[in-house]
């Protein structure tokens, strides 16, 4: 079973059963993760990577290359692939823009999709609006489009003021309060644990247009927190 993938072609074959399909995300999510720390420990961030989401995606998607190049062993290879247009059923119409995909099996479909988002806790930065970019152009996107014959999906969430429960708790109530109609809500935002040590890693569940569930998980990545100088005294 590939990764998400809910059916069979000849060029990507069913060749993983459930428990190595989760091995797989479990390493993607390590990648990612090292990838961000790394992005971190380069300085690489600047304040306008705050307010420039494509430019952060390529950051942490060119730290990811690196950390994939170096894992011991190699197992599977991924390749990991920049921003791509993702198309309808008809395989033409192009419905949307994915910040990462990744490839694992035989032929060129997609394994896995990361979709990136800038969310953040603080009423400075606009919460309610990044919270509702967050649901709508990126779960319900996920959901509706980017989602189509996949059972799971990542939407990394880039946490622009480093609170990362605030900026979790303020998506959570908009996406199970706001967003929910019609209902495609199948499990609420939790804490997920299954993958490894991540503190920063929730799931939810969603009903899919065709009717199938597509589960989510969510990993959110902190910006260093901002500090103000305090006038001497």
């Amino acid at each position: 079973m590939s990764v998400g993938r809910g059916r069979r072609t000849t060029t990507t074959p069913d060749f993983l059963p459930t428990k190595d399909v989760l091995a797989v995300i479990a390493a993607v999510l390590r990648i990612v993760a090292e990838a961000w720390d790394r992005v971190l420990r380069d300085g690489a961030l600047n304040e306008a990577h705050r307010h420039d989401e494509p430019a952060t995606a390529g950051l942490l998607r060119h730290r990811m290359i690196l950390v994939e190049r170096e894992r011991k062993p190699r197992l599977p290879r991924m390749r990991i692939k920049p921003e791509v247009g993702v198309t309808a059923e008809d395989q033409e119409t192009v419905v949307g823009f994915i910040d990462i995909e990744i490839i694992y099996s035989l032929g060129d479909d997609p394994d896995l999709r990361l979709e990136c988002k800038r969310v953040s806790s603080s009423e400075d930065d606009d919460p309610k609006r990044l919270a509702r970019e967050y649901v709508g152009q990126g779960v319900l996107r996920f959901v509706g489009k980017y989602g189509l014959g996949h059972a799971r999906g990542v939407l990394v969430g880039f946490v622009i003021d480093g609170n990362v429960a605030g900026a979790a708790e303020l998506v959570s109530q908009y996406l199970t309060t706001y967003l929910n109609d019609p209902p495609h809500v199948l499990c609420d935002w939790t804490q997920e644990r299954q993958f490894g040590p991540h503190r920063n890693l929730f799931s939810t569940r969603h009903r899919k247009r065709s009717g199938g569930p597509i589960d989510l998980l969510h990993l959110f990545l902190p910006f260093p927190v901002l500090r103000t100088t305090s006038p001497l005294l």
